[in-house]
């Protein structure tokens, strides 16, 4: 499922403040018909109902009024409790036209570049960090139609149209970075395309049965090739590999969402992602909290497993995902365990991403904080050493306008 863009929360507020929580007080609790003692003259009979009808009334306005105010507490109860983030618009949409202009002719984005070079939108970037810069922009195109932003989506879908040809030529040399079929199944749920829908099914399905021939050892699950390909390629950095593992995770549970083929991928998967969480991974960060972007792999599969439709199953994971998650964000608002100021951007992207899903109080900070980076031209880099990395943005971008 698209994530759903949380910039315009003050609506939330808005219609939160509207709502009648009851309709209790429409039914009068006193009446009119209450009779006084037969034994008395008509004349008594009259000035006793009359006076008894000023009496219920007035006691029913009395109680209207206690219940509208225990209401009015109760919405402003409720207001004051709800999760929101305030987001800088302004800010925002100069990071998504900034990061517009550094895309490639061809569809594709580069990685990096130091900012004092040229940008060089004539050669062909890199498809395992193409569909990964471009996931924020549908969190803004459902704000604000702009063509441009749209443009640039549309030329990512083309671009990826035609590596998946380039793939499919030579599965056994070639491959697909799981992101981009996150990003080709949000596309699709926007866009009408049959042909290439047909294409990214038929390329995901090709995919994940050659690393299942490849890399998988349990016959009933098709999905282990994959995330044991992800384990053995990282062996060296072991901190990233439930980052990497949870990409592919999101990955399926978009992909389920217009095809079927993909249901129980989704579902394996993310047991898969637990379990390496539980057996392996926590364990060797709380023997070392400095381990190299593990604050980016405590941070995505927290998001990840927290916005679940089985969510209410991993409540034990959630809860040892979020303490460690937010003992890392600093004052300044930073997630982090890292010294590599531009991988503590990254991290603290995600761990935006993380804070929101969980409704953490400390979003707030982090939102700021991120805001805080893109300069007056709209871009991200580490000043120390003039890198920009554009993936780094785009995760920026995703975490801010959600």
């Amino acid at each position: 499922m698209k994530p759903k863009c949380r910039t315009a929360l003050f609506l939330i507020l808005l219609f939160s403040l509207t709502q009648c929580d009851s309709c209790d007080s429409c039914n009068q609790s006193g009446s009119s018909d209450t009779q006084t003692d037969q034994t008395e003259s008509v004349e008594e009979e009259e000035t006793n109902s009359d006076s008894t009808e000023e009496s219920t009334e007035q006691e029913s306005v009395e109680e209207e009024v206690v219940e509208d105010e225990s209401q009015a507490d109760q919405t402003e109860e409720e207001t004051e409790e709800a999760f929101s983030v305030t987001s800088d618009f302004e800010t925002i949409s100069e990071l998504i036209d900034y990061l517009s202009t550094t895309q490639n002719d061809d569809g594709s984005f580069d990685w990096q570049r130091d900012v004092n070079d040229a940008l060089t939108p004539s050669t062909t970037g890199f498809q395992n960090v193409t569909g990964i810069t471009a996931l924020g922009y549908f969190a803004l195109l459902e704000i604000e139609e702009n063509a441009t932003w749209r443009a640039v989506v549309n030329n990512v879908a083309s671009y990826l149209d035609d590596y998946m040809d380039t793939y499919l030529a030579d599965v056994e040399n070639e491959s697909v970075s799981c992101p981009n079929f996150t990003f080709l199944s949000w596309y699709l749920q926007d866009t009408s395309d049959s042909a290439l829908q047909v294409e990214t099914i038929t390329v995901l399905n090709t995919l994940l049965d050659d690393r299942d021939d490849d890399y998988g050892d349990d016959s009933s699950v098709r999905v282990d090739g994959i995330i044991n390909r992800i384990i053995d390629g990282r062996s060296s950095i072991p901190g990233i590999i439930p980052w990497d593992i949870a990409l592919c995770v999101e990955s399926l549970e978009a992909m389920a969402e217009i095809s079927d083929d993909f249901s129980t991928d989704y579902t394996d998967a993310l047991t898969s992602l637990i379990n390496y969480l539980n057996d392996t991974f926590i364990p060797a960060y709380d023997v070392d909290n400095t381990l190299t972007y593990a604050d980016l792999s405590l941070s995505f599969p927290l998001y990840v497993i927290a916005k679940s439709s089985s969510a209410g199953d991993y409540t034990t994971i959630i809860a040892q995902l979020t303490e460690r998650v937010e003992a890392l964000v600093n004052a300044a608002g930073e997630v982090t365990n890292s010294s590599d100021k531009n991988s503590r951007y990254q991290a603290t992207a995600y761990g935006l991403m993380a804070l929101k899903q969980i409704e953490s109080s400390s979003s707030q900070n982090t939102q700021t904080f991120l805001e805080s980076l893109v300069d007056e031209d709209g871009k991200v880099y580490d000043p120390d050493t003039d890198t920009e990395t554009f993936e780094i943005e785009g995760e920026i971008l995703r975490a801010l306008a959600m």
